[in-house]
């Protein structure tokens, strides 16, 4: 069982249909679906590192989000040659939690975190996310703003338009914020 679903998302390299729920260690876990959703198959689960907001896919990665409560936030990549292995799960360390959904854009996602944990500091942030051949990520902070009255204060991203406008939801004020990054 699990306390909630937090994303289904569709491998774009080969048609699986990815699952991640939370949010205690048993409840966290990641699935995967070869056949449309009709059914799941467990890959892991058990811990804070299966718990996760957002897939990133490659040709040769699986890569998500952790979204642990007042704990150190990571990206994890897995090797798609590996599967699940031991020695194929790297983590990355990130600032700040609750890193929520990626949008791809051009050879990046773009990812965004409010503060509520507020392990480094109170800023939500923006990031770009790059990954390698060899599934290493680096972010980019592109934006970073002080949590003034909610530690769940975030820049939500929309979406992004055909002339590279990035578009998010700023949950705090309750408005759409846009911004011409690239």
């Amino acid at each position: 069982c699990a306390r909630h679903i937090h994303l289904l998302k569709q491998d774009p390299y080969t048609g699986d249909i990815y699952l991640g729920t939370g949010d205690e260690n048993e409840e966290s876990g990641i699935y995967v679906s070869h056949d449309n959703c009709e059914t799941f198959e467990l890959l892991r689960k058990g811990k804070q590192i299966y718990r996760t907001l957002s897939f990133m896919f490659t040709p040769t990665h699986i890569v998500w989000n952790t979204d642990s409560e007042k704990a150190p936030q990571y990206l994890v990549s897995m090797s798609r040659d590996k599967g699940l292995s031991n020695d194929s799960l790297k983590s990355y360390p990130l600032i700040n939690s609750a890193l929520w959904c990626s949008v791809p854009y051009k050879n990046m996602w773009i990812m965004s975190s409010n503060s509520e944990a507020t392990y480094y500091d109170d800023n939500h942030r923006v990031y770009a996310i790059t990954i390698n051949e060899d599934g290493v990520p680096t972010a980019y902070s592109l934006i970073a703003e002080k949590s003034i009255k909610s530690c769940y204060h975030q820049l939500f991203i929309q979406g992004i338009d055909n002339e590279g406008v990035f578009w998010f939801y700023d949950t705090e004020y309750r408005c759409t914020r846009k911004y011409p990054f690239m």
